[in-house]
């Protein structure tokens, strides 16, 4: 599988979650339960329940890679895209390189 096909099945699988396209997701500690609940938060008063953790550490991350992940994909992308440009520019200016020494030889070989 390459780059593209992956990052599109980790933002399709990301866009089936809970609220992906309306909210973040948080974490926050249950303390009458002794847990760590994920929310999905929309603006101040909406947050609906995504999963308990007993672990805060197991918690935040998951919360902060659901609501980080559109942002690094596009990142990841765009600097895919720019790799790929530069690639691009760097084989045409070798071929002018070439086309430079080849006129330079020839231009040697006159004299």
């Amino acid at each position: 599988m390459d780059d593209d096909e992956f990052l599109d099945r980790l933002y399709q699988a990301w866009a089936k979650t809970t609220d992906a396209d309306q909210a973040a997701w948080a974490a926050s500690e249950d303390e009458g339960l002794g847990v760590w609940e994920v929310w999905s938060v929309e603006g101040q008063d909406q947050k609906s329940p995504i999963v308990s953790f007993a672990n805060q550490a197991d918690a935040e991350f998951i919360a902060i890679v659901h609501s980080g992940l559109p942002a690094l994909i596009r990142r990841f992308r765009e600097a895919l895209d720019e790799a790929e440009r530069l690639d691009i520019e760097k084989d045409a200016l070798t071929g002018q390189l070439a086309d430079t020494e080849l006129a330079l030889e020839n231009s040697k070989g006159l004299h």
